[in-house]
Parts: C-alpha cells; structure tokens; sequence
C-alpha cells in the first residue's frame, strides 16, 4: 500500500528546511514557494520531530510512508484494533495524533487489500426485493435521467460525461456529451428532448393520417 522512502518526504524535508532555515528550494516556481511559505505555516518543529496544527489546539506528528504504514497495521489489526473499516481508521489514527497527506487513500487502500476483513466481515442478509415496473400513461410523460462518467480518455471536446434520457413508455433515448453535469444542463436537456418528442410526434401522426 505504502512504498518504502526515506526518513522525510521532499515535501517534508522542503518544510523543515524553510522552518529551520528560512530558505525554499531555488529550482521550483514562484508560485510554488509561496504555496510551500503558506503550508509552512501550519507545521513547527520540536526537537527534530515535525508536527502539524491541526484545526483546533491539537498537534499531529508528520509520518513518513514506513511510519505510516506501522500506525495503519497496529491501528487496523494490532493489540487494540478491530478491523475497523477505512473512515473509523482515519479518526483513530487523527485522535493518536498522527498525520500524513494520503491518510484517507492509504487507509482506504489497505482495509480493501486486509484478508480477514475479506473473509469474516458481516455480509448483507437483507432479501432482495421484487422489482415493480414503472408505467407511463403514455408516450414522452414520463423519463429516467442517467448520467454516465467520468469517462477516460475524454471526447475530443473534453466532454467527459454522458447524460441520457429514457422514455418509459416507448424506450426511446436521447443522450448528449457534458464536460461537466449540473442541474441546468439536465433542464435544458429536459426542454430540448421535449421539443424533439412534440416533432417526432407530430410526424408519426402525419404518417399514420
């Protein structure tokens, strides 16, 4: 879950040295030392070790990947734990007072990988219920919206998203590309489809006369 590194993160070892001396790396960008001088100002040092204030008064001491991943295992399946799942992990590990900037995706990645959460974590006994189906009185009055994505690679105009429209009395589809999906974007997408259901309409009626 957690690759081996050396005693102290660049990113760590970055922060130490502007605390300790005042100075930032030379070769990264004027932006990026002024992000590095504002994160600074979350972290002090107390004899050589580097902590974090947290929101509150509380400190957390900044692990590196191997210290990291010893607090994950004796946390998760140690003396004291209980093969919690990934988020109770997070909060037991935050209320030791411990931090990391990955803690979220290493906790989450190792629960999932934990053999015997695997094979004694409770399983869901709940019956399966039987599905009713949806009538529509007639057709285009009644849709199921579904939003697919992220999709990678994107389309060629970054769109990465697919939203379709589905009519339940006559399964019709209709489908666009978004790059991104908010409410307007499914209205708007409501009252286009409405148009082209009232001329689809309208032509089958012409044929059928």
């Amino acid at each position: 879950v957690l690759q081996a590194e050396s005693r102290e993160t660049p990113r760590y070892q970055n922060i130490k040295d502007f605390l300790q001396t005042g100075t930032l790396p030379p070769e990264i960008s004027r932006k990026e030392q002024r992000v590095l001088r504002h994160m600074s100002s979350r972290y002090f040092i107390l004899v050589d070790i580097l902590y974090r204030r947290g929101f509150s008064t509380e400190y957390a001491r900044c692990l590196d990947a191997n210290e990291a991943l010893e607090v994950i295992q004796k946390a998760h399946g140690g003396i004291c734990g209980g093969h919690v799942g990934y988020q109770t992990l997070v909060k037991q590990i935050v209320k030791a007072g411990y931090y990391w900037p990955t803690m979220q995706r290493d906790c989450h990645q190792f629960v999932k990988k934990c053999i015997k959460c695997q094979l004694h974590a409770p399983s869901i006994h709940a019956l399966a219920a039987y599905l009713h189906p949806v009538s529509s009185p007639w057709p285009f009055s009644m849709w199921a919206f579904d939003v697919v994505g992220p999709v990678n690679p994107p389309a060629s105009n970054r769109h990465r998203y697919f939203l379709a429209a589905t009519d339940y009395f006559t399964k019709w589809v209709e489908a666009i590309t978004l790059e991104t999906v908010e409410g307007q974007h499914v209205v708007s997408f409501h009252y286009m489809s409405k148009n082209q259901q009232r001329n689809l309409l309208l032509s089958l009626n012409s044929q059928l006369a």
